[in-house]
């Protein structure tokens, strides 16, 4: 063999031991995109309403107006939504929607196109927003109470205490030519006696009509009014009782009796409580001039006007 030339000798490798792992190496590019899928199924048709209700409700929102908005304000626009018809939403199981809707309403936000809120003379019933001992002040003090409560509502405001007392009968408060050509209806509009003196003949409160607080709650299912009873001094046929009528609506002790009713015998039975209970105190309209939801409006601001006046 020449010197200096080498030849390769072959033969079998050995293969070593597996080396430690090296570093993680970096993320790479991403990838291209994939094809589109497959269409979804067509869905319902969505609530505008519903829709629009949800943007005004985020708006308030984000305007930090609804958290500035107590339970109070929220509470007296009850009676809005049964005046505007949308009385079926004042249940208990929908107090989230209800809130929301009379929210906006609050704000203006919602736009209620209606030609007016009642379609025929009548004579509204409504109750007092709490309930009350004998002791009312006086029966000048519980007109007044009434009257106050249908402004604060931007309704009209001709009202008095559905009670006999010592200067008059509880019959002769609706005058005259009203009492057997209107309607008493509740809040809502709904029928509630055929006339005024009927109430007198057959006092029994027709089954699965309402009869509505001010601020639209229902006084026969609302717990606020644990004693489904009223408060009114008469006899059935309308006439004051002296004796029982807590004094001329001015005690509530226990000691002394005031001439009551409870509801689901209708409203002039004869049951003679303790004028230190806590009974419903009933209004009634005297007079049939209703307004459209435009002057309903208007009654509304006058009234905030003078209620902020100094």
């Amino acid at each position: 063999m020449p010197q200096g030339q080498h030849f390769p000798v072959f033969g079998f490798i050995k293969q070593g031991p597996v080396g430690p792992s090296g570093p993680k190496g970096e993320f790479g590019f991403p990838g291209r995109p994939g094809r589109p899928g497959l269409n979804g199924r067509k869905g319902e048709k969505g609530d505008s309403n519903g829709l629009q209700l949800q943007c005004v409700v985020q708006a308030l929102w984000d305007q930090k107006v609804i958290q500035s908005l107590g339970p109070l304000d929220v509470q007296d626009f009850r009676g809005h939504l049964v005046l505007l018809g949308l009385g079926d939403l004042v249940r208990p199981d929908s107090e989230a929607l209800l809130d929301l809707l009379a929210i906006a309403l609050l704000g203006g936000l919602i736009e209620v196109k209606s030609p007016a809120v009642f379609s025929q003379d009548d004579l509204r019933l409504v109750a007092l927003n709490t309930p009350l001992t004998g002791d009312l002040g006086s029966i000048h003090s519980v007109n007044k109470q009434c009257r106050l409560q249908a402004q604060a509502m931007g309704i009209r405001d001709d009202y008095k205490a559905f009670l006999s007392h010592h200067l008059q009968d509880l019959i002769d408060i609706v005058q005259l030519p009203y009492r057997t050509s209107l309607p008493i209806v509740n809040l809502r509009g709904e029928v509630l006696f055929k006339n005024w003196e009927s109430i007198f003949s057959h006092h029994a409160l027709p089954a699965g009509i309402p009869l509505y607080s001010f601020d639209g709650r229902d006084v026969m299912s609302d717990p606020f009014w644990p004693q489904k009873a009223i408060w009114h001094g008469s006899s059935e046929r309308g006439r004051r009782l002296d004796d029982k009528n807590c004094e001329s609506w001015r005690a509530g002790d226990m000691a002394i009796t005031g001439q009551a009713s409870f509801l689901y015998s209708g409203l002039l039975n004869q049951q003679t409580r303790s004028c230190s209970n806590q009974f419903i105190v009933l209004c009634i309209e005297i007079n049939p001039d209703h307004n459209t939801v435009e002057e309903l409006k208007r009654a509304q601001y006058r009234h905030r006007r003078w209620h902020h006046r100094y």
